[in-house]
């Protein structure tokens, strides 16, 4: 069982300085199109999303999956070209304040589904975490899907 710790957030390239058997892997990075729906998240009209997902994996057993969006107002072609860790660059430049958090049980999508190879049907945890300059204005957001047989979340120090 592995244990979250609410209270400490790490990009998902940050984790492996945490616990040395966990390895991350950027399974693919695209530029789509805002939609209605981005701009409820984001709280602003939004014409391009960076997309990045990432495979976090335990002793080479995938145990979550996270989905970061980040939008093209707030990084620079610069930082998705050269910086290792985009999310961070994003937060640091942006001075993000705070971290909100939602947890909900529910089912995965198809690439969820497709990408944690379940023969049957699961429910999951989806991990919902939003970065936030000012109390106002979301500068990013992610969803890291989980099985909830390998993850026990806690409010920690």
């Amino acid at each position: 069982m592995e244990i979250v710790n609410l209270k400490k957030y790490l990009t998902p390239l940050e984790r492996p300085s945490q616990d040395v058997r966990i390895d991350v892997e950027l399974g693919s990075q695209q530029t789509i199109s805002g939609s209605g729906f981005y701009e409820a998240i984001f709280k602003r009209d939004m014409e391009k999303i960076h997309k990045r997902l990432f495979k976090i994996k335990k002793e080479g057993q995938l145990v979550s999956v996270v989905s970061s969006l980040i939008p093209d107002d707030v990084m620079t072609s610069e930082q998705l070209r050269i910086a290792t860790d985009v999310e961070e660059s994003v937060d640091l430049d942006n001075n993000v304040d705070r971290v909100a958090y939602d947890i909900m049980l529910t089912w995965p999508n198809d690439e969820e589904h497709s990408l944690f190879d379940n023969q049957q049907e699961l429910q999951q945890i989806l991990l919902k975490k939003v970065t936030i300059k000012n109390k106002e204005r979301v500068i990013r957001y992610e969803e890291e899907a989980m099985l909830p047989d390998r993850f026990s979340l806690q409010k920690g120090k």
